[in-house]
């Protein structure tokens, strides 16, 4: 019995030398696969990081953008555009000079401010004709010498802008 105990003991030692050494096998691949985790969580803290960067630079451009339309909506909002364009014949000014031209738009709008690219955009759509590359530009070339004149007032907006208007004559 002695023999039979003394070898449970061997055993037992055995056993728990074994164990040992698999728990430090184990922990060992445990720490290795933790490490390789860590890596992966670091690496999609660096993408994520970049990619939060990356949009915030593209939401500070749209805001940029957005503030820039504001007073154009702001424009919009105060001109109703829908009821000019249906006032407006589709060919209404090809028969028309220029001058002649945008002073009837900005006298169809009253007392609302246009700014010179609504100006350029309702004479083409009135099939005014232009015979040059950059209509924007005779336009607002245009609107400076009827400022001067005194034909058409400008005004600024809030974005350094400028829209023009007719002179409203005032009735006694």
């Amino acid at each position: 019995m002695n023999k039979t105990r003394m070898h449970a003991k061997n055993s037992l030692a055995l056993l728990k030398n074994i164990l040992t050494v698999w728990e430090a096998q184990n922990y060992n691949c445990a720490v290795m696969e933790l490490e390789e985790l860590k890596q992966r969580i670091q690496r999609k803290i660096d993408w994520t990081e970049e990619e939060i960067r990356r949009l915030s630079v593209l939401l500070r451009d749209y805001r940029k953008q957005l503030r820039l339309l504001r007073p154009a909506e702001k424009l919009a909002s105060d001109y109703d555009l829908q009821s000019l364009e249906e006032e407006i014949d589709c060919r209404v000014y090809a028969t028309m000079t220029q001058e002649e031209a945008v002073l009837d738009v900005l006298k169809r709008a009253g007392e609302k401010v246009l700014n010179p690219r609504s100006i350029t955009a309702t004479l083409k759509d009135g099939g005014y004709g232009f015979r040059t590359e950059d209509p924007l530009n005779s336009v607002y070339v245009l609107l400076n010498r009827l400022v001067k004149s005194g034909k058409v007032i400008s005004e600024k907006t809030e974005d350094n802008g400028v829209c023009f208007r007719i002179p409203m004559v005032r009735t006694k």
